[in-house]
């Protein structure tokens, strides 16, 4: 479960650390409120390379961060121990991006690869989008499912 999330130098949002308590969180808001900036920056910690990535200070680079209570994912920790982690309750991800564009993505602080990243996504988020439902109409889709 995601417990916080803390952005810096991201889009519009020059600093900013957002907890979350146990249960259902739910964000609304108007259009422009800044709910996309969120989820954009989930979607870049692990790795997507489709969200905007765009500075606020473009001389300084931009650093995101998401805590995630794994204490009762067990999958996950079977996943973390078969690549020499140690299982422990709190899981921190992150990504660095320099004003260049390389990126490096950490776990618990230690440098980690995209490869461990993205095999990690599945286990912590499922994200949904707008009008994802449309997809049901695309036949190719529909054969995927089957």
């Amino acid at each position: 479960m995601l417990s916080e999330l803390y952005l810096r130098n991201y889009l519009f949002v020059q600093e900013e650390r957002l907890s979350f308590g146990k249960g259902m969180t739910v964000i609304t808001g108007e259009t422009g409120a800044g709910k996309s900036i969120l989820v954009g920056a989930i979607s870049l910690i692990f790795g997507d390379t489709n969200a905007a990535i765009e500075a606020w200070d473009k001389a300084q680079p931009i650093y995101l961060e998401a805590s995630f209570d794994v204490s009762q994912n067990r999958e996950l920790q079977v996943v973390l121990g078969d690549n020499g982690w140690e299982p422990e309750p709190e899981l921190i991800l992150a990504r660095n991006i320099n004003p260049q564009g390389k990126s490096q993505y950490f776990l618990g602080g230690r440098k980690i690869s995209l490869s461990l990243i993205r095999e990690l996504k599945p286990l912590l988020i499922d994200s949904h989008h707008q009008r994802d439902q449309q997809k049901l109409l695309n036949g190719d889709y529909q054969l995927k499912l089957l």
